[in-house]
């Protein structure tokens, strides 16, 4: 009974009080009463869903339609898809061209360097060729004019015991030029003969002559008289005369030519007792002894420069 109670009441607080419509509820009632204070029985005829609105644009014969132009039927430059293609392409092109234009650069440059490393060479070539043939053309020079000293052996003049041994050599010079500073470095020694004439004269013996030497240009042959420095001893004379000892005479000329070069010439003799006993001879026949007397030459040591 008590529930029924509330139930009632509250029944009767819904009619007494009613609910606040919304804001959408209320305009959608005063949308419909605008549109029933101006309805106009015209109005069902146009406007409708049956009876659309149609609108008619008259424009001057001169002007260009204004309509709406779907994508595909614009102008080809108002799509940006054209500039880049045109831009790719010409970027392509440009790319080619530069290649092909280094390409044409770098075969240019090649052969260029190829050229001048040929052309360098051909001139290293012709520069050594042009030295080659100076050199070739001074050592010509000098060997048509410089001096040649030739030495021959003449006699042996004194041969006695306890006087020194005296040997005459001849010197001639036999070149276009002067020989000057001419000096004699010789030797003698006592030694048994060898069978294969190869002979030298100890250190000990060497002397070295003081008078410079000075022969001209196609001089006549020069008697050069060289002395042993110690006299001979009985001994050494006896074996000379028996055919057991020879007696050598070695030495060199040193002189400068007229291009100041230094040059030489070696000799190296040797004479037994039956030689000498010809140079005797040959004074007393003929009272002189020609260019060149009786000796042996030793294997060694007879050269010039």
């Amino acid at each position: 009974m008590v529930l029924g109670l509330i139930l009632a009441s509250q029944a009767f607080a819904v009619v007494l009080d009613p609910p606040i419509p919304s804001s959408r509820d209320a305009q959608s009632k005063h949308q419909d009463a605008a549109a029933d204070h101006h309805y106009d029985p015209q109005d069902t005829q146009r406007g409708t869903r049956a009876t659309p609105i149609v609108v008619e644009i008259h424009q001057p014969e001169h002007q260009r339609p204004i309509a709406t132009q779907t994508e595909k039927e614009g102008e080809w430059y108002a799509s940006p898809d054209w500039w880049v293609a045109g831009f790719t392409g010409a970027l392509f092109f440009a790319t080619v061209g530069l290649w092909v234009f280094t390409g044409m650069l770098w075969n240019t440059t090649k052969k260029a360097v190829r050229d001048g490393e040929l052309a360098v060479a051909a001139a290293t070539t012709a520069a050594k060729a042009a030295v080659k043939q100076a050199d070739v053309a001074e050592q010509t020079a000098e060997k048509q004019l410089r001096a040649y000293l030739c030495l021959s052996p003449a006699s042996m003049i004194v041969v006695k015991p306890g006087e020194e041994l005296t040997c005459s050599i001849s010197i001639t010079n036999q070149g276009a030029t002067p020989a000057s500073n001419g000096i004699v470095v010789f030797g003698f020694s006592v030694c048994r003969p060898l069978g294969d004439n190869d002979y030298y004269v100890p250190i000990e013996n060497v002397i070295i002559s003081k008078s410079p030497i000075i022969l001209a240009a196609n001089s006549q042959p020069y008697p050069l008289v060289l002395k042993d420095g110690t006299p001979l001893s009985g001994l050494n004379f006896m074996r000379i005369q028996s055919g057991d000892n020879i007696i050598v005479i070695a030495g060199v000329v040193r002189y400068k030519d007229i291009f100041g070069i230094e040059r030489y010439t070696c000799f190296n003799y040797s004479y037994n007792w039956d030689q000498m006993l010809k140079v005797d001879d040959m004074i007393v026949k003929d009272g002189f002894v020609g260019a060149q007397g009786p000796a042996t030459f030793s294997m060694c040591g007879n050269d010039m420069d």
